[in-house]
């Protein structure tokens, strides 16, 4: 039987060479026939299970071989199915193209092997020698999935724009290691598409055409395991190229990908031309070092043999002693354009480059390299299944330990039980546990349903090259737009849930659109290191370093210290109120779940055990204060560097300390701020005009307080000297003696209280973590944990006698921590006056901040002349003198978030907010088809709308131009949300979304503070500035209406916060005015004035 089988096949392949060579005048029939007759003979050979003899036997007369199978999915094959008939011949190649109705056959000159649920092959006599070639072939031929070799692709994406989600699916799971693109038709600002293209564990770099003209550009995506860098691009007459240096394992691999337009009226450019630039070209690149890869899209048809254009490129390619290695159709119409270039004696191909996907209306070419692959990535993590800890047991646990049953009424060793009994419970519950795992590229929203998808649409494709007919190209059309459709749809949900859960959360939002857009805001780049721990170490000896210059220049200033006159406080806080369990399980849950590496367990484990823990940390918190003892323990903090700046360049010296406290430090910190600040808040103790780290103060209601005192002064026809002071080091530099000094003489702390105090500030360490490795441990003598809760309130309280010093100077100045403002309005005759009481002031200050170990950067120190341009011609100011330096004038600075110009015109800050929102719009609309309506809507209030409200009560009564620029940026933020195009009617749309215009949502600002300001909810000295009108002769009932102060200028005075607040109240309803709740009154003013708007 096996012999009949043997002898049925022989004469099926006889058939197929008789019908090949009396059936060329009719190719449509040929091939039919041809393709009746191997199916036929297939199908004979795979009826029945064969035994392993007979197969050998058929391999043996060189009609079948066993091969692997194909990427498209299809499993290795086995003895008894899916065998492949495989025909090794001295071939003519018989290939459909996609643009012709009807079946060609192209003579292709190689030694291949047909598989028949690919590509057809006729076939002819074969030599003895041919067929030992063909085995020899065989042997070294490209198999898919090779691991051996690095995997090189090439593809002409004629845009990439449109197939940033199926190039990107294709390359990640093929595992390719590099792949050169030609006219990928970017920009630079094409921030999305390059982020797109960059998934994790890829990393895609653009070199975009120089010209003007559309098109062009090219490109390289390689696995970030690799080290690639752009080493030069340009642009010829005739062509375009950009050189990649790929480094790896101690070699140089120089890529230069390449694109020849071809000619047209648009490029008319001759290929003569061509040859010349390419030939000039190759005379330098041919001589570098390194290996030699140049790959690209030449427009030349290789293929034809006739082709001079071909010759004559063939010659110059010999010329350079370099050879060409693609010998498969790359384009749609059967033709090679797209090439790969190596040296002819270095020879890097280990593979026969293949035709992979036609993602465009080329095919993406792929082949090994003779060089091995970048090694994993192997990552050892180390975690504890937390998911999967029985809460109920480990509450028991805790229950039943010494942590609720000890005595003890010492802190320490309270402390010390807390972290030894959750350790050991949570290593018992939830053991740590170690993996080392590959970290492989992969793509989030890469779903089982996709992966089957794509196994079919890769079956249909072959199918349709295969057998050529139409309705096979319909049902692989139809299931490679249904795939690239689900593709898309897992991306858009993917993101929308992401963004949808970080609702509310602006950093997470930030860096979920920062990474769609491709965006380098990173705030944690570090350095070059040999390992993170010696980097950690270097880190931390720089921060002590760094205080102890600062310190040694602030002892090299020699300064007679000002005289303030300091009152002893009128109150004594000597002892703190014990807490109660409901006070410290509130401090509990409405802490962060941010969790310190020293904590025993995680923050969302101790709030889930906050039945059975709060009493535990009630008893610790209440000994700390009561014994006035800081456990060693929580004074240890670990500190992370963070860039002062994105985009700055990653060097020790631009990096801040930023520290993390142990959660029940934290707690008890938090403790201490409500009964100080308690304190302070009574008796009055914090200077008025400082707005940080206080209740109902913001850098809102300081800048309001400034812009109005500025205001006021051009209305009366004064002008403004305006000083941005800018310490150094602030937090860090801070003397504990002096501390403690300050805290006990001016503000009355005594007793226990000042004990705690003392015990917080001395014997503080802290650790620099560096990608989870620590330093050792650097012992602090001065300064304050930038981080922590409590650092901030003593620093205020430090630095308060600053008031006191400018107070005998100015009567304008005001601080938001660090940030110090001082401001002086005089009238122009007075010039001179004006500038010697400045530099006076200036003077004290800065004597008074040496005194107290501080330090102002006198190069970085502002100095801004405001007034209108009548005033500012009648005066000549050079500068002031602040320390060392003369600080001359400038036309704008940056006020904490707002920008200032010298006649308040806000023209400069308008013109920032509206490049900042239109570059986050462009980003979004760039990214829109991944977000929902809803998910679009979180991203614009989070990175636009929020820019256009934050300090626009400052912006009353600007220019009407001035309104539209922003408004402009509103408009264009609801038809991004909306979906609309540009040129719709825009007020509907806003009515439909209830957004507020400009001049409505400043009119919405300004009431709203006035009533903070009538109901207690506002600092002090806005309260100054809003005044209850009297009761009237005729008017009795009219304690809801405030006084309306006269002013010069509408343009000044007008603007000014004293006037347009209580303008603005009095216009409002009785009914609006007498609502004492914030919400409601909210709710109700934005009805009326929704009304008003669109009504």
């Amino acid at each position: 039987m096996a012999q009949d089988k043997i002898k049925y096949a022989k004469e099926m392949l006889l058939s197929l060479r008789f019908w090949w060579k009396n059936s060329t005048t009719n190719v449509g029939r040929s091939t039919a026939l041809c393709y009746r007759s191997v199916g036929f003979c297939h199908q004979a050979l795979k009826t029945q299970p064969l035994a392993e003899t007979t197969w050998n036997a058929l391999k043996e007369n060189g009609l079948l071989k066993r091969t692997r199978g194909t990427r498209g999915g299809a499993k290795k094959a086995n003895w008894k199915s899916k065998q492949r008939l495989s025909i090794p011949t001295s071939s003519f190649w018989a290939c459909r193209s996609f643009k012709s109705s009807r079946s060609k056959f192209a003579y292709h000159g190689s030694q291949i092997t047909a598989n028949l649920n690919n590509l057809i092959q006729i076939t002819s006599s074969m030599t003895t020698n041919e067929a030992e070639h063909n085995k020899q072939r065989e042997r070294t031929s490209y198999q898919p999935g090779n691991k051996s070799g690095l995997l090189f692709a090439c593809f002409n994406a004629r845009s990439l724009r449109n197939k940033v989600e199926a190039v990107t699916d294709h390359i990640v799971n093929e595992s390719i290691d590099i792949c050169v693109f030609t006219e990928t038709w970017l920009k630079d600002r094409d921030s999305v598409t390059i982020a797109g293209l960059s998934p994790t564990g890829y990393e895609f770099k653009n070199s975009p055409r120089l010209s003007n003209r559309r098109g062009g550009g090219t490109g390289i995506m390689f696995k970030n395991s690799l080290n690639v860098n752009l080493s030069d691009g340009n642009e010829k007459q005739s062509f375009e190229y950009s050189e990649w240096s790929v480094h790896l394992h101690q070699q140089v691999i120089n890529v230069v990908s390449v694109y020849r337009p071809p000619y047209s009226a648009e490029h008319p450019i001759s290929s003569r031309v061509f040859f010349d630039e390419f030939s000039t070209y190759l005379e330098n690149i041919v001589m570098e070092p390194g290996i030699l890869l140049i790959t690209g899209d030449f427009n030349f048809h290789v293929d034809c043999h006739s082709d001079n254009d071909a010759k004559n490129f063939a010659d110059v390619l010999q010329t350079f002693g370099l050879q060409q290695h693609v010998q498969v159709p790359t384009h749609l119409t059967g033709h090679t354009l797209d090439l790969i270039i190596t040296r002819s004696n270095n020879d890097i191909t280990v593979s026969s480059p293949k035709a992979s996907v036609a993602l465009s209306d080329h095919f993406l070419i792929e082949c090994n390299l003779n060089i091995p692959r970048p090694s994993s990535t192997i990552k050892e993590t180390v975690y504890r299944k937390l998911k999967t800890l029985d809460l109920h047991a480990f509450k028991t646990d805790i229950t039943e330990s010494m942590l609720c049953t000890s005595t003890s009424n010492n802190v320490s060793e309270l402390a010390l039980c807390y972290e030894n009994t959750l350790t050991s419970l949570l290593e018992k519950h939830a053991p740590l546990q170690r993996k080392v795992v590959v970290v492989r590229p992969k793509l989030p929203w890469y779903t089982n349903s996709l992966r089957e998808l794509k196994v079919k649409r890769r079956r249909l494709e072959r199918k349709m090259l295969f057998t050529g007919l139409h309705e096979d190209k319909l049902a692989y059309r139809n299931t490679r737009d249904e795939y690239t459709k689900l593709l898309s749809q897992n991306k858009r949900s993917y993101y929308s849930e992401q963004i949808a859960e970080s609702a509310g959360d602006t950093k997470k939002l930030f860096n979920i659109v920062n990474h769609l857009c491709k965006v380098d805001d990173r705030y944690d780049a570090l350095p070059t290191h040999d390992s993170p721990r010696s980097l950690a170490n270097d880190f931390g000896a720089f921060f002590i370093k760094k205080i102890e210059l600062i310190q040694q220049d602030i002892d090299k200033i020699v300064v007679n210290q000002p005289e303030v006159q300091v009152q002893p406080p009128h109150a004594r806080f000597e002892r703190f109120s014990n807490l109660t369990e409901d006070n410290v399980q509130h401090i509990i849950m409405s802490s962060s779940n941010a969790t310190c590496v020293l904590d025993p367990i995680p923050t969302w484990l101790v709030k889930s055990c906050s039945d059975v823990l709060t009493p535990v940390i009630t008893q610790m918190l209440n000994l700390s204060l009561l014994e006035g003892h800081v456990p060693i323990s929580w004074k240890n903090a670990v500190v992370k560097p963070m860039l002062k700046k994105s985009g700055i360049e990653p060097i020790l010296k631009n990096y801040r300390p930023v520290s993390n406290l142990p959660f029940v430090a934290k707690a008890t910190e938090k403790a201490v701020i409500n009964q100080l600040m308690g304190y302070c808040t009574i008796n009055r103790l914090l200077p008025d005009n400082q707005s940080s780290y206080r209740k109902y103060h913001s850098t809102e209601t300081a800048l309001v307080k400034v812009h109005n005192d500025i205001l006021t002064s051009m209305d009366r026809q004064e002008i403004t000297f305006l000083i941005l002071l800018d310490l150094s080091a602030a937090f860090d530099t801070i003397n504990h003696s002096l501390m403690i000094d300050i805290l006990e003489n001016d503000f009355g702390i005594a007793g226990v209280v000042k004990k705690w105090f003392e015990s917080y500030l001395v014997s503080r360490r802290q650790r620099i973590m560096v990608k989870q490795h620590l330093s050792d441990y650097f012992q602090l003598e001065s300064g304050l944990p930038q981080g922590s809760c409590l650092g901030p309130v003593l620093f205020l309280i430090y630095a308060s006698g600053l008031f006191k010093v400018a107070a005998k100077h100015l009567t304008n100045i005001h601080a938001y921590a660090d940030d110090t403002q001082l401001y002086l309005s005089f009238k122009p005759t007075s010039q001179q006056n004006a500038v010697n009481t400045i530099e006076e002031c200036i003077a004290d200050v800065r004597a008074w901040m040496v005194s107290n170990r501080l330090l102002i950067n006198d190069s970085k120190t502002e100095f801004l002349i405001i007034g209108s341009r009548q005033q500012l011609a009648n005066i000549n100011v050079e500068g002031v003198t602040v320390g060392d330096a003369m600080i001359t004038p400038v036309t704008s600075v940056r006020n904490l978030g707002v920008w200032f110009d010298q006649h308040m015109t806000m023209n400069d800050h308008i013109g920032k907010v509206c490049s900042k929102a239109f570059y986050s719009l462009y980003n979004l609309r760039q990214i829109r088809k991944y977000l929902t309506d809803d998910t679009c809507k979180i991203l614009v209030h989070a990175l636009i709308t929020c820019h256009l409200d934050y300090c626009n009560a400052l912006l009353h009564d600007i220019p009407q131009y001035q309104q539209q620029r922003l408004q402009k940026i509103l408009n264009a933020s609801a038809r991004l949300v909306c979906r609309l195009p540009k040129y719709c009617h825009i007020s509907h749309v806003l009515k439909d979304l209830h957004w507020l215009p400009i001049r409505y949502r400043v009119i919405f600002k300004i009431i709203l503070l006035v009533f903070k300001v009538l109901h207690g909810m506002a600092p002090l000295y806005l309260n100054d500035l809003i005044n209850v009108k009297p009761e009237g002769r005729y008017h009795l009932r009219n304690d809801d209406l405030l006084m309306v102060p006269r002013t010069r200028c509408k343009t000044f005075g007008d603007r000014a916060f004293s006037k347009s607040g209580p303008v603005l109240w009095n216009s409002l309803p009785a009914r609006i005015r007498q609502i004492t709740n914030i919400e409601r009154f909210k709710k109700e003013l934005k009805t009326l004035l929704f009304k008003l708007a669109y009504n």
